[in-house]
């Protein structure tokens, strides 16, 4: 008959202790892995099966949202765009208006015009404009007050001088006269 033997298997498996390590690709590719089913499961629940079709569906879609705007929002697109060029232009403009303006208020109280920019962002220039006017006589009161306040060194008996530098007229006029008495001061002392 058969011969019966015992067959005896070794079924001791050997692990390995060390722990397993990842790359940073490996790591990249589980994230990935992991985001796209969770994404899928996400589409599934909202009925998309087919998520090739269901991005060329969303363009379409989209396409079809901006062929259908009217011709009132176009226009209204259009204006906005308008409106900001038309500011940006008034503003130039009114910078050069408030340039030129400054320079003659500046001649007027005898300042020289290259202080004009230094001028111009001390002074105050809210409410300078009425519709497209300058007032020019507010303007001029409010460049005073800034020369009086913060620019005083730029006004001295109406004319000009430098900063921390005296004029001619007023340096004093030291004569041999005026030595002799000092000397002869100093002397009697």
């Amino acid at each position: 008959m058969e011969n019966n033997k015992d067959v005896v298997v070794d079924t001791t498996i050997e692990t390995e202790s060390a722990e397993n390590t990842f790359t940073q690709l490996d790591v990249n590719n589980i994230v990935a892995r992991n985001v796209k089913e969770e994404t899928e499961k996400i589409l599934r629940g909202l009925g998309v099966e087919d998520f090739e079709n269901a991005k060329k569906g969303l363009a379409g879609y989209k396409k079809y949202q901006e062929s259908q705007k009217t011709e009132l929002e176009n226009a209204t697109t259009e204006l906005s765009v308008k409106d900001k060029a038309i500011l940006t232009l008034t503003e130039k403009l009114q910078g050069q208006e408030l340039s030129m303006s400054a320079d003659e208020i500046l001649k007027g109280f005898d300042v020289d015009t290259k202080h004009k920019s230094t001028v111009l962002k001390l002074v105050d220039r809210n409410d300078l404009f009425e519709g497209e006017s300058l007032k020019t006589d507010e303007f001029k009161t409010r460049i005073q007050t800034t020369l009086e306040k913060d620019l005083s060194m730029l006004l001295e008996d109406g004319k000009v001088t430098k900063a921390g530098i005296e004029t001619k007229e007023q340096k004093p006029k030291v004569t041999a006269n005026k030595y002799l008495e000092a000397y002869k001061k100093l002397k009697d002392k």
